[in-house]
């Protein structure tokens, strides 16, 4: 196995490619994210790394990526290829706050990465990631979608961002909710369930990478919760990204909230593969 280096996103992209093409799914958000990076949609920096993973027929078996301060984002790949990354950023002196991916990834690399530095890992949140197979819409759920737009609009995100993260994904950094809100209206990503001309939930989706596209955040304000808002506004911005031309869409929910898992099988999405973050220690 060889563990090759990037500090260039187009360069990685282009190597990245022929895996992209037979798994799209797993390595979606290390797609993404280096696609936004690289369209200058949002800034890289001087420590961000990507990494190919290569049998020594040449072959991309693995992807990962490091943006600080978020963990290494590690895609589907073969143990060996695992074990060989995490070995080669604990020499190089890599300092890592997590990993988050596959499961079958995190877990291999994790253990080799507590070998190699001696830092343990600790299990942040499991997840799974869903595919659509079929948009079955929910059923006599008053309201419609818009997208978010307005300044009014951008104000209710920001707050509805910073709320998601504190309450989904409160080990996770915190970003300015404000600046990521406005690139996100500017692209057309987010989608309101405005029910009697109030707004109730959100949905957005990314641009579509390998034919992919990738619902999220899904928030509902806990007072509306139980309306099927949720499932509405996921639906319609599952039903938007298809009508763009994706050729498939996905989400990640959290294994411990039975409920997300619930709804989005109802209307149409089957599991693909589990995932996890996992923080190292100091």
């Amino acid at each position: 196995m060889r563990v090759t280096t990037y500090s260039d996103p187009e360069v990685f992209l282009v190597q990245a490619e022929p895996l992209l093409r037979s798994d799209p799914f797993s390595p979606n958000v290390i797609a993404t994210v280096t696609t936004r990076i690289a369209s200058g949609a949002v800034p890289g920096g001087p420590d961000h790394l990507w990494v190919t993973i290569e049998r020594n027929d040449a072959e991309v078996v693995g992807l990962a990526m490091h943006t600080p301060p978020h963990n290494m984002f590690v895609s589907r790949m073969p143990e060996e290829a695992a074990l060989v990354l995490a070995r080669e950023m604990a020499d190089s002196g890599r300092n890592l706050p997590g990993v988050n991916g596959a499961i079958a990834s995190t877990r291999v690399f994790a253990r080799a990465w507590e070998q190699s530095t001696g830092r343990s890992s600790t299990l942040a949140r499991e997840t799974r990631m869903y595919r659509l197979v079929e948009l079955r819409w929910p059923e006599a759920v008053p309201g419609q979608a818009h997208r978010a737009e307005t300044s009014r609009d951008l104000g209710l995100v920001t707050e509805w961002f910073a709320a998601f993260h504190d309450e989904a994904q409160s080990h996770a950094p915190v970003d300015d909710w404000a600046a990521m809100a406005q690139r996100r209206m500017d692209a057309g990503d987010l989608h309101l369930w405005h029910a009697e001309g109030v707004p109730v939930a959100l949905a957005g989706v990314t641009g579509a990478v390998a034919g992919v596209v990738r619902v999220g955040p899904v928030y509902t304000p806990d007072r509306w919760r139980g309306n099927g808002y949720g499932s509405s506004v996921t639906a319609a911005a599952t039903s938007a990204a298809l009508g763009a031309g994706a050729e498939n869409v996905v989400l990640y929910t959290d294994l411990a909230n039975p409920i997300s898992n619930s709804i989005y099988q109802r209307i149409g999405y089957r599991s693909d593969h589990d995932a996890e973050e996992r923080t190292f220690s100091n």
